[in-house]
């Protein structure tokens, strides 16, 4: 979003927001000259609102996929004059809220656009893209092996979230997918995100996924500051509760981190991106693991073996860092995956006097070195953990 304009003078702001310099009489072109050099914030809102005006036509006049207010858009045809279209705006605000907005969809459709072309995607006549039945609107997050668009579901009729890889399947990888992949969208429990839809749209398999509204548990709670032992808890029985049910189902989720776990439209604990191996070579992840994934992982991880135990692993790490603020090990990946196989997790109650021994004892059990040594399963994790935290 665009910094906001100067506030001008009271009895300026409507005049400036609709000004059209060209049709100045000389009397009115002397006046505001005169008063524009004695309020420079009149000055900056000028030159701010001329710059929208000018992004706003180029943007009207492009191909661009806006999605435009009525209002706004009739008001911009050419037999409306400025004064008409501020009164139908009402007034210099709303112009400028309505124009952040349309700047905003133009800058977001241009990365889209820039992104699109350099994916070598092809776009519908109508200038959208569109992947399976999903009208793509702008790019969310690129990584090394994926990019991640909000889209529209055509026929639901419903924001989603598009999730396309950018390598190409091998054979085998082409038989598995679909069948993995399945398995995925089948999972039914209110603490996992649902997968809508999934395919190979020109030769890339992608994800269909429901759009969860609120972010994510990292976004929730940034980086750096401690989260209380209770709000612990209960996320970690909500997310062990989810994870339980996908174990008992034989599916690994391979990549818990707080960036994946997202809240729903009520603020809901919702478990996404479950691994799927035909997506995730041990090759591929290696040489571009997912971002900051490697700070999460299990000891046996790092040697390319995946155990429903890791999912514990990761999600232990993702208390010790709530608790104190901080994650166990830093470092390069190199340095990291050697500190997970050898080195034991820095004392918790020396970063954080605050917890208990047997909260502490909990979780150094969930971070064994060895998967056999942690808990028997990630639900008893979780009641030991709430137990531990009562005292």
């Amino acid at each position: 979003m665009n910094e906001p304009i100067p506030t001008p003078c009271l009895e300026w702001e409507e005049k400036l927001a609709g000004i059209d310099l060209d049709n100045l009489s000389a009397s009115e072109r002397e006046a505001l000259n005169l008063h524009l050099q004695s309020c420079p914030a009149c000055t900056s809102a000028l030159a701010d609102y001329q710059r929208m005006d000018l992004l706003i036509d180029q943007a009207l006049t492009s191909d661009l996929p806006l999605e435009l207010p009525e209002d706004f858009a009739a008001s911009r045809q050419p037999h409306v004059t400025e004064t008409e279209h501020v009164e139908q705006m009402e007034g210099g605000k709303n112009v400028h809220r309505e124009a952040e907005m349309i700047v905003e969809q133009v800058q977001k459709q241009q990365t889209l656009s820039e992104h699109v072309h350099r994916e070598g995607l092809q776009a519908h006549p109508s200038g959208h893209v569109v992947i399976a039945n999903c009208r793509l609107k702008h790019i969310v997050e690129k990584e090394a092996l994926t990019s991640i668009y909000l889209g529209e579901h055509i026929h639901l009729n419903k924001q989603v979230v598009v999730k396309l890889h950018h390598g190409r399947l091998s054979d085998k990888e082409k038989q598995s997918f679909p069948r993995e992949a399945g398995v995925i969208a089948n999972l039914s429990h209110p603490n996992i995100l649902r997968v809508l839809d999934f395919g190979i749209h020109e030769e890339k398999p992608f994800l269909v996924m429901d759009h969860a509204s609120n972010g994510s548990l990292r976004q929730r709670h940034p980086r750096g500051l401690p989260v209380p032992l209770p709000t612990i808890v209960s996320y970690v029985k909500k997310i062990a509760d989810a994870l339980q049910y996908a174990h008992d189902r034989k599916i690994i989720h391979r990549n818990i981190r707080p960036e994946n776990i997202l809240l729903g439209p009520d603020n809901q604990i919702l478990l996404a991106d479950f691994g799927i191996t035909a997506l995730q070579s041990d090759l591929n992840f290696l040489a571009h693991p997912w971002a900051g994934a490697h700070f999460y992982m299990a000891p046996e991880q790092f040697h390319g073996k995946h155990h429903i135990a890791s999912d514990q692993y990761a999600l232990a790490v993702m208390v010790y860092e709530w608790l104190c603020g901080e994650r166990p090990f830093y470092g390069s990946m190199a340095e990291i995956a050697t500190k997970h196989r050898e080195s034991p997790p820095p004392p918790l109650h020396k970063k954080e006097p605050s917890v208990s021994p047997a909260v502490e004892q909990v979780i150094l059990k969930a971070l064994a070195k060895k998967p056999e040594m942690r808990f028997k399963s990630v639900l008893e994790f979780a009641t030991a953990l709430e137990e531990a935290s009562a005292y």
